[in-house]
Formats: C-alpha cells, structure tokens, sequence
C-alpha cells in the first residue's frame, strides 16, 4: 500500500487529488470546493459549512442512511421509492415512516395523519372554519373529558359513562338532532329549578319540572298549549286512551268522540256516576239517566 504524507508546515494541497481505493484520514479533510464520490462516503465525525448533497444524480441506489448507537436506520432516505423512514429500513406508501414515538410542540397536516398504535396529545385543534373539523373513521377511545364549543356529530354511536353538556350549574344544554335544531331535548337548571323539554319541529311535546322552592314537580305534556294529541294503545285498540288538544276532550276507546266518552262500560267502585251537582246515576235503581234533556 503506497502512502501520500503531508508537511506539517505545507499542509495545503492546491490541486486535486484522486484516489481510486480507499482515502483514511486521521485528523481532518478541508474541502474549498466538492467532495465527489463514486459509491459512498462515512465518517465518524463530519462538519460541512454549507450543505450536503447526497445522490445528486437522481441515482434508484443511492439511499441516505444515518446510524445511531443502537439503531443502524435511525434516519433513512430510499431514493428508488423516494420515500423517508425514521426507526427503520422499511418505508410505506406514505412520504415518511416513523418506527417510535413522536414527540412535538405542533403537528399541522394538510392531508390525513395515521398511526398503526396510538397518538396521544394534549389538544386535537381543526383550523375553525365551517367546513374544518377533525374526523376518524374507525373507533376513538378516550379515557378522559371531550370538551367542545361547538357540535359533536357521528355517523355510529357515541358511548360514554356519563355527557355532561352546558358549561355550568345554572345554565341551558341542548341534545339535537342532526341537521335539524328544532328537534332537541333541552335540559335547563334556572332560578333553582331543574328542567327537561323534549321538543319536536320546534313544539313542546314533554317538559318535566322538579321545582326546588316549594311547589309541586311536574310533568306537562304539550307545553306550548298547541293542537297537540296525546294517545295511549292497547293491545287491540290504539285510542284506548285518547287526549284531543283541538277538542278539549279525554276520549276513552276508539269509538269516542265527545267530552269524556267511552265506547265500552265505565265502572266505579261504589256503582255510582255523580255529575257536577246532586245529580246520581245509580245503575242498582236506574237503567239511564240523561243530564240537560
């Protein structure tokens, strides 16, 4: 093996230099211009004052690679697939491939961001608009709190332990449906009353009362005081009990029609029928008795 030695004193070579085998340096290589390679260059230690360019020519097989202690692939370029990988030798069908955790101040993505495992962050933010938002496609499993300003929609279901909505304990929560606000239960806790009204296309159909100052609870159907029905089927009848708002009238069977009408028998414990009054129906001393004619 032929060696070439430099003066300590004229350590400066003003012309090129070729070898065609191997070139070891013990001390350090100063370079005004390019350092040209045909296959590969390494180091132990390298400083370059203005860049490095690796595979300049665009060549399938010149892969860039960078090995740490313990991993030979800790950053890696495969110029065939034009593809980067960290952790790993083998790259996927998206532009970087990551074998590790990822650790980040901000993660922003035009496109889509997928993980085989798990991604933990303390905040998921979408960019605010109308149309942004933050979408998954298959399960999200979160052991702590969502809380949003805005909506929650899913195409499947949304389980949870307990949904907590409102933002304090004297305030006013809605549950919509999709797409149509007026259609929602509305849960209220106001002047220490608690409240739930369950509205449908904007009508009050059930609004339950606990009332914490004294006066009766309630239930109340049709709120609003509308032209709303009320009705309750049986087994064979579905009037067999039969609320008309417009009519002011609580029908009994599906034959009813007036004030308070039955199509069947009415019966009462004593045998008696008392109207408004004196009057007495008494089925043990009278067949009928007609009231007003």
């Amino acid at each position: 093996m032929a060696y070439i030695g430099l003066k300590q004193l004229d350590p400066i070579l003003t012309g090129s230099l070729q070898v065609s085998g191997s070139l070891g340096l013990t001390g350090s290589l100063d370079v005004d211009t390019n350092i040209v390679a045909g296959n590969r260059v390494t180091a132990d230690y390298g400083t370059i004052a203005y860049s490095l360019v690796v595979n300049e020519g665009g060549h399938g097989g010149g892969d860039f690679r960078v090995e740490g202690i313990s991993d030979p692939y800790l950053i890696f370029a495969d110029a065939g697939t034009d593809k980067l990988a960290i952790g790993t030798s083998v790259v996927s069908p998206s532009l970087l491939t990551i074998d590790g955790d990822i650790t980040a101040t901000h993660v922003t993505a035009s496109g889509n961001i997928s993980a085989s495992g798990t991604i933990y962050a303390d905040n998921f933010t979408s960019t605010g608009t109308d149309v942004a938002g933050i979408s998954f496609a298959d399960d999200l499993n979160i052991t702590g709190h969502i809380t949003a300003s805005g909506n929650i929609s899913a195409s499947g279901d949304i389980s949870a332990d307990d949904v907590y909505i409102g933002s304090d304990t004297n305030t006013i929560g809605h549950v919509y449906l999709n797409n149509y606000n007026t259609t929602f239960m509305q849960m209220k806790r106001h002047s220490g009353d608690d409240k739930i009204i369950m509205k449908a296309g904007g009508q009050s159909m059930i609004a339950m009362v606990k009332d914490n100052g004294g006066d009766p609870s309630q239930i109340v159907f049709n709120d609003d005081g509308v032209d709303v029905d009320i009705r309750f089927e049986g087994i064979s009848d579905n009037s067999l009990l039969y609320l008309d708002g417009s009519q002011n009238s609580i029908q009994l069977g599906s034959a009813a029609t007036s004030h308070v009408t039955a199509s069947g028998n009415i019966n009462t414990t004593d045998g008696r029928i008392y109207e408004a009054g004196t009057s007495v129906i008494d089925h043990a001393t009278a067949m009928a008795i007609v009231f007003g004619g």
